[in-house]
């Protein structure tokens, strides 16, 4: 591709519209569209130049470019006590660390196919 850029796009089909609508996070209000994913790629990577064009002459700072971040797989969390010993007991009837029964929950809370106007629930039975 000819027009390379370091900020990031994201490419989605649209039902609605009946083609591929390009974004760039760092560029709220740049967008494209096209009728292959090839082709809103280099219509987004015009817009996104364009918008930088636009910020350098109104002397505006340009936004960071997007980086992928490392995690390191820890976190530390506090939650109130009775929520503790809720975990605690919870985790020995099914034998498995409060860690397990958290990163489960975790995981299963995500897993779930979000619905306007759900509530999460805090533990999965």
């Amino acid at each position: 591709m000819k027009n390379q850029t370091p900020y990031s796009m994201k490419i989605h089909w649209s039902d609605e519209d009946r083609c591929f609508i390009g974004t760039c996070p760092e560029f709220p209000h740049a967008s494209a569209f096209g009728d292959t994913q090839e082709e809103a790629i280099r219509e987004l990577a015009l817009a996104i130049d364009l918008a930088i064009q636009s910020h350098l002459e109104e002397g505006w700072t340009l936004p960071e470019p997007a980086v992928i971040k490392e995690y390191s797989g820890q976190l530390r969390l506090r939650l109130p006590r009775s929520l503790h010993a809720h975990l605690a007991a919870r985790a020995e009837t099914e034998s498995v660390s409060i860690n397990t029964l958290i990163v489960a929950a975790v995981a299963a809370e995500l897993g779930k196919k979000e619905t306007a106007g759900s509530t999460p629930a805090v533990l999965p039975r």
